[in-house]
């Protein structure tokens, strides 16, 4: 038992032995250790300093935790992995990972508040919802599109305000039009305090078409500020990188007269944690050669990007590929 601000390695017989005990009774260490043995697994296999495999297999424990504090650090480090993962082909087999982890704790925290809940319930689900709906939880998903629906035919289905943002997000997300076409209305009449908050539900889609719409047909009628900040809130989206990489390449000349190349540099600085390709780099590389201030040092990140997924895509194909995800899977 340790908690400080440092990480801790172990060789690989300890590890395996910590693997079991958490798998027969993760109760045995408190939540807190328990979030620090995933956080520190993670971390160093990030580093180079542990084995994928070891970090995935301790982290297929969580499969019987429902506590808030590991998940958070569980959380965090599938962060990254979603991140750098993204344009793989391991990303769906990374998400039926996750989803075979947090059935059990969905299942048992719930969509809807309890009476009964404490504060850390409350943000427990609403990172679980958050988490389980990202990842493609077919009940998560379902239950946030049907939440809309009712919301569009006039009905007002009560739901935590600690989920609601996640719901609409989700249905944005996986439905359509028609639930794009609603938050807009809920933007539009909304006060100018919540109209942020209504945005950036709007940038949930992934849909070309509105994007395109929202985003493109707007740059030549809107002011920089009002344009960038539609930008921003679908560049957030970390499914949108290629659509809206695409964007600041083909009209780079356009954009960078209408908010300068400080600010276009920042919006390309916005999704460069989604950045994880070899195209993604040579549209990157030809627009330092407009000689744009500022772009180098979004190149060299990918790069080093693109080193470490060279070095460890091997390891974590080895581990998503070998059939233990679908052991974890359960009704959802």
């Amino acid at each position: 038992k340790s908690v400080g601000f440092y990480r801790v390695n172990y060789n690989r017989n300890n590890w395996n032995n910590l693997i079991d005990q958490l798998n027969r009774n993760c109760l045995k260490f408190p939540a807190v250790n328990r979030a620090q043995l995933i956080d520190d697994s993670f971390n160093l296999a990030r580093a180079g300093k542990l084995d994928y495999n070891t970090a995935l297999t301790l982290g297929s424990y969580l499969v019987h935790d429902t506590d808030f504090i590991p998940w958070k650090a569980a959380i965090t480090a599938f962060d990254f992995l979603d991140n750098v993962l993204l344009n793989s082909s391991l990303r769906s087999l990374f998400k039926t990972y996750i989803r075979g982890l947090v059935n059990n704790v969905y299942l048992k925290i719930g969509f809807e508040e309890k009476e009964c809940d404490g504060h850390v319930d409350k943000i427990n689900r609403e990172q679980i919802i958050k988490l389980g709906c990202e990842s493609g939880h077919q009940h998560c998903i379902e239950n946030a599109k049907r939440y809309v629906s009712s919301l569009i035919s006039g009905f007002q289905p009560k739901i935590s305000v600690d989920v609601y943002e996640t719901v609409m997000c989700s249905a944005v997300y996986y439905g359509g039009n028609q639930e794009w076409e609603y938050v807009l209305s809920l933007y539009q009449s909304a006060m100018p305090r919540r109209k942020s908050f209504y945005l950036a539900i709007l940038g949930c889609s992934n849909d070309p078409d509105i994007i395109r719409r929202y985003i493109t047909d707007f740059l030549r009628t809107s002011t920089a500020e009002e344009w960038m900040e539609r930008f921003r809130v679908f560049a957030n989206r970390k499914e949108n990188v290629n659509f809206m990489l695409q964007i600041l390449y083909e009209k780079y000349d356009v954009i960078i007269a209408k908010v300068n190349t400080e600010n276009f540099v920042s919006l390309l600085k916005t999704m460069d944690n989604f950045l994880t390709t070899e195209e993604q780099l040579k549209k990157i590389t030809e627009l330092e050669s407009k000689n744009i201030n500022g772009i180098t040092d979004v190149k060299l990140k990918l790069q080093k990007r693109l080193q470490w997924l060279n070095k460890n895509l091997p390891q974590l194909g080895a581990f998503f590929n070998n059939d233990r995800t679908d052991q974890l899977v359960f009704s959802n």
